[in-house]
This record gives C-alpha cells, sequence and structure tokens, in this order.
C-alpha cells in the first residue's frame, strides 16, 4: 500500500474530512498536494495522523493528556463549553491548529497560560 493510501484509511479511520487531510499536509510539508511531497515528507503525514489516531500510543511531541484535559477545564471555566467554536476559534487563529489535539506540547502549554490569563481578566 503506498504512503498516499496509507494517509487516506488513516485519515478515514479517526473521521477527517478531505480539509482537515490537506491542513495537516499543509502543516506538516508546506505544500498544497501530497503530489508535491517527497517520500520522506508523506511519511512525516502519515505519523502525525497515526499519532492523532493513537497508533502505539505515540504522542510525538503532541500535548500531552493531561494538557488537553487542563484546557477542557479552563474552557468550562471560561463558559466555552456550550460553544466548543469558541475554543477551536480560538487555537486556530493563535496557534494555526484545527484541533486541539493537534497542539504541540509548548502550544498547549502556552495555550494553556493564555487561557488563564483570560480567565484573570475575567474574559
Amino acid at each position: 500500500m503506498t504512503v498516499i493510501k496509507k494517509i487516506w484509511t488513516t485519515a478515514r479511520s479517526i473521521g477527517m474530512e478531505r480539509e482537515d487531510v490537506y491542513n495537516v499536509l499543509q502543516r506538516e510539508t508546506g505544500k498544497d498536494s501530497m503530489r508535491q511531497c517527497s517520500q520522506k515528507e508523506l511519511e512525516r503525514v502519515l505519523l502525525s495522523l497515526q499519532s492523532v489516531q493513537g497508533f502505539n500510543n505515540f504522542r510525538g511531541n503532541r500535548a500531552t493528556k493531561r494538557q488537553l484535559w487542563k484546557i477542557g477545564q479552563l474552557e468550562q471555566q471560561l463558559g466555552w463549553k456550550d460553544n466548543p467554536q469558541r475554543l477551536k476559534g480560538f487555537i486556530k487563529k493563535f496557534y494555526s491548529v484545527e484541533q486541539m489535539e493537534w497542539l504541540t506540547s509548548a502550544q498547549a502549554w502556552r495555550l494553556i497560560e493564555s487561557l488563564k490569563k483570560l480567565i484573570e481578566k475575567g474574559q
């Protein structure tokens, strides 16, 4: 099976839309087309998708489960739980990431600190 087929198979198994796959491609390679990518770049995209899927519990440099939990707690304190698009939009605007699970550990830490400051300021 080619790497491109593996990318689409993995994406389907975790319920990703076509647009999400291309967002990951852009983030990981800086390119808009899989045909423009080298084998190594495609493998990096696949690895990124597999980390989202949870293959072998590999998260790479992704946000930890504890960080994701803390972000959820802060989201609730801000009153954003009723409208999940608020957090998603905030993450997309400031971290250029479509899904919270795609944040790196460092980005997640910065997001946590940003959300704490919003709470301190009273939004």
